[in-house]
């Protein structure tokens, strides 16, 4: 099996020698597991000692500390223990020379002093290696991009040539979701309503959440819809992102909007199939999920005035209570150029002059100065 570097590996190389634990989290099939081999190969290369579990093919009781010991690993050497599907049962205390890294569908398992670092479904840059397609040769990306926006960025989806293969792969990802991780997590035994909360988000991805017409669509309460959605968002399925606001009185400032972190997933919950064109709220979906890749999940907002007047996706970077201690990157989403309107970002661009504003676009005529296609990000 072909192992990729991924680009959080970048992140993971500069965290591994000086953390005591490192966890890698992400969903379903998102790569954890060729990542945490990648590792194993790379510090084997430095000449690094390693030991590895998959305690997915561990039965019973298992304690780490104590079989490492029964195995004689140990000395003043550094040892740099990976562990593959962490199980929270697992646990004991290391030898302070052991380097604990795990990977983990589920945060929550890992100890609470364990650095986490998240891994997402690929990049279209990454997709792009996946694909073998060649870095330089601008001219394939439109299509290859389509079929990225398409289909989604899941390791396994990306690598199926089938269309109707890719399908049964997501779903197979959903099945798996729902019937391990969700009992693992949250010790839920019936997971109809997760599923019909993964539909009802999917056709939403983009909207501001209505909190209470889903809690009447799905006839659950309301503090069951938060931890639901709690979860969703802790096994990096979907964010919820708050609006971006100076002037609360003016702009809503407290309804969120939900975002699947894959397009090719979204779609299919939302439609149960493919579409055979890129629909805007498809669109939008892979654009905010390739933001999040760049700049995180917490620096990606949105805008919007009771009056109406809206901005995609508003990116902030840079902290303080000063405006110049910021850099703001506004960011709208549209298939087609020809649709996007000026109004709003000028509404955005008097009150927050933003350094920098973009309109990210498929066909029609781009403009010279702010518009972008999604693989020029």
């Amino acid at each position: 099996m072909k192992l990729y570097k991924r680009k959080v590996f970048s992140v993971i190389q500069r965290l591994v020698e000086r953390e005591k634990s490192l966890v890698i989290t992400g969903g379903r099939q998102v790569g954890k597991s060729s990542v945490l081999l990648y590792l194993k190969e790379w510090l084997e290369r430095q000449g690094k000692r390693t030991v590895f579990y998959d305690l997915n093919f561990s039965d019973g009781p298992f304690n780490l500390a104590a079989d490492l010991t029964a195995k004689g690993v140990g000395g003043d050497q550094p040892v740099y223990v990976l562990v593959d599907n962490w199980r929270p049962e697992a646990g004991g205390e290391l030898e302070k020379n052991f380097h604990l890294v795990a990977a983990s569908a589920v945060k929550a398992f890992l100890p609470a002093s364990a650095r986490a670092v998240e891994v997402l479904p690929l990049s279209f840059a990454e997709f792009l290696e996946f694909k073998a397609a060649d870095p330089k040769d601008a001219s394939q990306w439109p299509e290859l991009y389509r079929e990225f926006v398409s289909y989604g960025g899941f390791p396994a989806v990306v690598l199926e040539p089938v269309v109707e293969q890719k399908k049964q792969v997501l779903w197979q990802i959903v099945d798996l979701y729902l019937r391990k991780d969700l009992s693992d997590l949250a010790r839920i035994k019936d997971p109809t309503k997760f599923y019909q909360l993964l539909s009802a988000l999917a056709g939403r991805s983009g909207q501001v959440l209505d909190m209470m017409a889903l809690t009447r669509e799905l006839k659950v309460s309301f503090p069951t819809l938060k931890k639901y959605l709690a979860i969703l968002e802790q096994t990096l399925l979907v964010q919820t992102v708050k609006p971006y606001s100076r002037q609360p009185e003016r702009e809503i400032s407290k309804s969120p909007k939900v975002y699947f972190l894959d397009s090719g997933l979204m779609s299919l919950l939302w439609l149960n199939q493919f579409s055979t064109k890129i629909l805007e709220p498809v669109f939008a979906t892979n654009v905010f999920a390739e933001l999040v890749k760049k700049v995180g999940r917490e620096a990606v907002g949105f805008w919007r005035t009771k009056a109406g007047a809206e901005v995609d996706f508003v990116v902030e970077k840079g902290g303080g209570d000063l405006p110049a201690g910021r850099q703001i990157l506004a960011v709208e989403a549209e298939v087609n150029f020809d649709r996007f309107s000026p109004k709003d970002i000028n509404s955005f661009k008097r009150r927050y002059d933003p350094k920098r504003w973009r309109v990210i676009g498929l066909t029609g005529e781009k403009m010279a100065k702010n518009g972008f296609y999604p693989w020029e990000m």
